[in-house]
């Protein structure tokens, strides 16, 4: 919008400007003007052309420039309208002679300018053209009317001021909503990162506790499995002790024997016989009882083996190759030594024979002695494995109780969090409700006022008019009053010429001029006394606008009087 200063440079922008260019002239006046629209593009406007109170076409504005041709001796309504936009209209009086119309005439420029059109604002002045042009006889050309754009000066400055005050109270509403939408949105986008930094936070913490639950289960099992294979490592090193301590026995026992064999070698040669055939029998049993022994150790290690999930399997199998090959290699030392014995011993006592019983005796209770031991070695095992089993299980509920614990807790709170936002979303929906409400009322409220103020306008226009009318009509029942005196007067001075037609005597060419100012309006009378015949033209100005034209009481326009009465 404008300032006052601006509205007076819109105004003469209205006026031609003076063309140096060489033109041709033509059968139509050339009409050409640069349209504006305040704050706002030439989409959607339009440009309609009236002649004679008849629209003979209607055609969109494209760009700010726009150029016509008008036929001669018509009257001309240009019609600049957008939607949305106050409408102005251009009046162009085209009434020329056919002697000037041979004379051409420079283009016809000028400015339109529209503003945007508000609710509550009286834009009535635009009802009718805001300029008109016609042909000025002073100026020999078309030219603005300055008498009528000054009478509708004050109407739209007065118009353009309430614009202006509207569009800046369109703009801080605008500005004031989107400050609210921005203050909405930034406190909506703080409190979906307070919820996903809540949310993160929770599924971390969550995150952690699982991983430190299975990290303690992997530490337990871990550990179990390590006692265990602990457990089985110390077992299998005292079972290969044992069996190393039982071949060493076994070694030092036959040296004795055979060292007790060579001393009674001399003594016990009559019964060498008999004590080979007892030595083979006893041989054969202690073979066979070492055969078992050497089985319940095989099996006793392949069961151990498959208790204990087969993890030493390999180790127990390469044993037991071990253990054979020696078992192999005892055998063979023993049939070696059963071979020299049997052919260069050739009596064995009782005595001996005495000596294997008390050494299969001995054999008997320490075989008798360890089955118990591998059997509670055995018996221990398995409740250290139930143990185990139990203190797995164990764990494994206690687990499963914290997960379930752990996704009951989670539940709950995504739940409660669920009813949070949900509780916070009917709240602020509560809230925009509300505001909603206010501002419809306020809204409805302002509309009211604005109607009511529309509604006093119009009533204070129509007074205004009614009052404006009412000087007019006064004022010119004054003037014609004044003309009827006028007029009067001069038929009673012709009246009394006419009378002294003896003493007459032609009277000279000549024009007189003569200004009176009451204060109210200004009369401008001209005398003009042509081959003998006296014309008085009028001219009265009033305060309040008015301009009005006589010739001898007659009405006449302002070209026609100025024609008349432009000094020869």
């Amino acid at each position: 919008m404008k300032s006052l200063k601006q509205v007076y440079r819109i105004l003469l922008l209205l006026m031609p400007a003076v063309a140096f260019s060489l033109f041709t002239y033509s059968q139509t006046l050339d009409v050409q003007g640069k349209f504006t629209i305040d704050d706002g593009n030439s989409e959607g406007a339009t440009i309609t052309v009236s002649k004679n109170n008849s629209v003979i076409q209607s055609n969109p504005i494209k760009g700010s420039k726009f150029a016509l041709d008008l036929d001669f001796n018509s009257d001309y309504v240009l019609i600049f309208a957008k939607p949305g936009y106050v409408t102005k209209k251009i009046s162009i009086d085209t009434h020329v002679s056919e002697a000037q119309i041979a004379e051409g005439f420079e283009p016809l420029e000028f400015q339109v300018e529209i503003f945007k059109q508000y609710e509550g604002v009286n834009i009535v002045v635009f009802n009718q053209p805001v300029g008109k042009f016609r042909y000025m006889a002073e100026k020999d050309d078309f030219f603005y009317d300055t008498d009528y754009t000054k009478s509708i000066l004050s109407q739209i400055q007065t118009a353009e001021k309430e614009l202006a005050e509207k569009a800046k109270e369109e703009q801080a509403s605008i500005a004031q909503a989107q400050q609210q939408q921005t203050a909405q949105a930034k406190a909506e986008e703080e409190a979906r990162k307070v919820a996903e930094k809540a949310k993160a936070e929770e599924e971390k913490r969550i995150k952690a506790a699982e991983e430190k639950a299975i990290q303690e289960a992997k530490i337990a099992t871990a550990k179990a499995e390590a006692e265990e294979r602990a457990a089985a490592k110390a077992k299998e090193e005292e079972e290969k002790r044992k069996a190393a301590a039982a071949l060493e026995e076994e070694k030092r026992k036959f040296a004795e024997a055979k060292a007790a064999e060579e001393a009674r070698k001399v003594a016990e040669a009559k019964e060498e016989a008999e004590r080979r055939a007892q030595e083979a029998k006893l041989m054969e049993e202690a073979k066979k009882a070492a055969e078992a022994k050497a089985e319940e150790e095989r099996k006793a290690a392949a069961a151990k083996a498959a208790e204990e999930k087969r993890m030493l399997a390999e180790a127990k199998v390469e044993e037991e190759k071990r253990l054979a090959e020696e078992a192999k290699a005892a055998e063979e030392v023993r049939k070696a030594s059963e071979k020299a014995r049997l052919e260069e011993e050739k009596r064995k006592a009782e005595e001996a024979r005495l000596a294997e019983e008390a050494r299969k005796a001995a054999a008997r209770a320490a075989a008798e002695e360890e089955a118990k031991r591998v059997a509670e070695a055995k018996a221990a095992e398995e409740a250290r494995k139930a143990a185990a089993k139990a203190a797995a299980e164990e764990e494994a509920k206690r687990i499963a109780a914290a997960q379930a614990e752990l996704e009951a807790k989670k539940a709950a709170e995504a739940k409660a969090e669920a009813e949070r936002i949900k509780a916070e979303e009917a709240r602020l929906a509560a809230e925009a409700k509300q505001i909603e409400a206010e501002r419809a009322a306020q809204e409805a409220l302002k509309k009211q006022i604005l109607a009511k103020a529309a509604d006093e306008e119009r009533k204070r226009i129509a007074a205004l008019k009614d009052a404006e009318e009412e000087r007019k009509k006064a004022a010119i029942a004054r003037a014609q009053e004044e003309e009827q005196r006028r007029q009067e007067n001069f038929a009673k001075v012709q009246a009394e010429k006419k009378s002294k037609k003896d003493h007459y005597t032609p009277l000279p060419d000549s024009r007189t001029e003569e200004t009176i100012d009451d204060g109210k309006k200004k009369t401008t009378t001209i005398s003009i006394i042509k081959n003998n015949y006296l014309t008085i033209y009028t001219k009265v100005v009033h305060t309040w606008g008015g301009v009005f034209y006589f010739m001898d009481g007659e009405d006449l326009t302002e070209v026609e009087y100025n024609n008349r009465t432009k000094p020869e």
